[in-house]
């Protein structure tokens, strides 16, 4: 493991022992406060975050940016000029170009997603140009409340009427092994009536779908919410990798979120 992502495994210990000892409801007040970040034309907050442009050719797109310490003061030497940033961004000389940003709690989680999506390329259309022999790249998620049913490979040519698309968020063979090693935290967090994982999918039935635990880790794959509400990883070597592994897919899915609307406004303008 490289020293970036120790960095973030220690800091991600660090959270699971913070939401072990601390009272819900001031994660509640600190997620309301995190969400408050102004938005609009020119507007960049301070902290970390990424940099990125949204590269479309034909019938497909690639993401290209950078992780860093301050998006403001890394914008402002964009702004200025800085060479290196635009090599990064590949942005051609007196090429206007529109730069996102998107705001991470730490560097490391902007890491993250930028291992996971970023200088691939991704079809715009996904369901036009894969078939039931090729699912595509994206995970897709059932919009039921009552159970979390998550598919990493979907088979269907109905599947953008009847899902919910996630976007590419995690690596298939990987997210068999961590969710089939899930079964007995989730079992310490809430009461289930099933709980199933193969390459496939995995699909988890709780007791009492309004049970607070059981929406805070529906919550990771529909809104991209950190796993910080989520009781029961314990201390151990494979708590940790848990924990950490699900904020991996929550900053991921985070960061979809923002940008699946940028991706229906350039399909709808193609």
């Amino acid at each position: 493991m490289d020293s970036s992502l120790l960095q973030f495994d220690l800091m991600a210990r660090e959270t699971l022992e913070l939401s072990l000892n601390l009272d819900s409801s001031m994660f509640d007040e600190q997620e309301q406060m995190a969400d408050f970040r102004p938005s609009g034309r020119g507007f960049r907050p301070q902290g970390p975050g990424i940099l990125y442009r949204v590269v479309t050719g034909g019938s497909t797109f690639s993401l290209r940016g950078f992780a860093c310490d301050n998006i403001k003061e890394s914008a402002e030497e964009l702004d200025s000029g800085d060479l290196s940033l635009r090599s990064t961004l590949k942005i051609e000389d007196d090429e206007e170009v529109q730069i996102h940003h998107f705001r991470c709690d730490f560097i490391e989680q902007a890491e993250v997603v930028i291992d996971q999506l970023f200088n691939r390329r991704f079809p715009l259309f996904e369901d036009m140009l894969c078939n039931l022999s090729d699912p595509g790249y994206s995970w897709w998620m059932e919009p039921s409340e009552a159970n979390l049913t998550v598919y990493f490979k979907a088979h269907s040519i109905e599947r953008e009427k009847n899902l919910i698309k996630l976007g590419p968020i995690g690596d298939y063979a990987l997210a068999h092994r961590r969710f089939s090693e899930l079964r007995s935290s989730v079992r310490g967090m809430f009461s289930v009536r099933e709980f199933s994982c193969d390459e496939r999918r995995m699909v988890i039935k709780p007791v009492d779908a309004n049970h607070e635990g059981f929406k805070a880790l529906r919550n990771i794959f529909s809104k991209g919410r950190a796993a910080n509400e989520l009781p029961g990883f314990g201390a151990d070597e494979l708590g940790r990798t848990l924990f950490f592994y699900l904020n991996e897919l929550a900053s991921v899915r985070a960061f979809w979120c923002e940008l699946a609307p940028k991706l229906e406004k350039k399909t709808n303008l193609s």
